[in-house]
């Protein structure tokens, strides 16, 4: 992952295309200060559509995060 910044905490990115699936997801996960993780999201995309899709990961997240997230993602997605 690389880590970028967000609203001053840092945000580790990843672009990925899981083995058998039509998705490429571009992964955002943010850390406190002791590095733990504490929100993850993916923006995804289905091969052959423009649309794109979030995923929320089993935790509340920032909606300034979705939002960047979703930015990002188009950027990075193809």
């Amino acid at each position: 992952m690389h880590p970028e910044r967000h609203n001053g905490r840092e945000v580790h990115v990843q672009n990925f295309t899981p083995i058998d699936s039509d998705e490429r997801i571009v992964e955002f996960r943010t850390r406190d200060d002791r590095g733990a993780i504490v929100e993850i999201l993916e923006v995804f995309q289905r091969e052959g559509s423009d649309e794109l899709f979030i995923r929320l990961i089993d935790q509340p997240v920032s909606v300034r995060l979705v939002q960047w997230a979703v930015q990002e993602a188009a950027r990075r997605l193809p």
